[in-house]
């Protein structure tokens, strides 16, 4: 028997009779990242229970829990959501396809490029929270100030992308690659 034998044996020995490192239960990979999730939701519950939280402003996890189930049951979470969706989509319609529109016509025309693109490159640097104090006193706040706002926010990276995209003079096929990667990165990001 050669020495590698002997300590192959002697680890096998170890392992039927329970010596050596005893096996400790390991938490599985997927499940770190829900460990300060849920510290964070156990706080804020003793919190409410407490009453340390405002229970208007900060209602309890368990309360949103049995709220989110109440809406469901009753379906005016069905109502909620098809309206939300309808102000999302509308909203991303209107920004893209404004964006895409002025992208390109910013990115083939050199006149317009100079005349509309420092512009529009100003009003991207704003950030949408601070608009919001204006759409509502301009519009309300009902859905067109919503809508609107959602436009806003999808507009940018869309004319953006765009911009940069048409810009690439396809004098070439060989371009046109480059460019479509360009404008498929500005729907993702938009």
């Amino acid at each position: 028997m050669s020495l590698n034998d002997v300590t192959l044996q002697s680890k096998a020995n170890e392992k039927e009779m329970g010596m050596g490192r005893e096996r400790h239960w390991r938490m599985p990979n997927w499940l770190y990242g829900w460990v300060l999730p849920g510290i964070i939701l156990a706080l804020w519950e003793v919190g409410s229970a407490l009453g340390l939280l405002s229970d208007s402003a900060l209602p309890a996890p368990s309360r949103i829990a049995r709220t989110f189930w109440q809406l469901c049951v009753t379906g005016d979470m069905t109502q909620h959501l098809t309206t939300s969706t309808i102000r999302a989509s509308g909203g991303f319609l209107l920004g893209a396809a404004t964006g895409l529109i002025l992208g390109v016509f910013t990115g083939l025309g050199k006149w317009a490029e100079q005349t509309l693109d420092p512009t529009i490159q100003m009003l991207r640097t704003v950030p949408l929270l601070a608009v919001i104090p204006l759409f509502i006193l301009w519009f309300g706040v009902g859905e067109l100030s919503k809508v609107l706002l959602i436009a806003i926010g999808s507009f940018f990276p869309l004319y953006f992308h765009t911009h940069l995209g048409s810009a690439v003079r396809i004098e070439s096929f060989m371009r046109l690659p480059a460019s479509c990667n360009i404008l498929s990165s500005g729907f993702y990001a938009g």
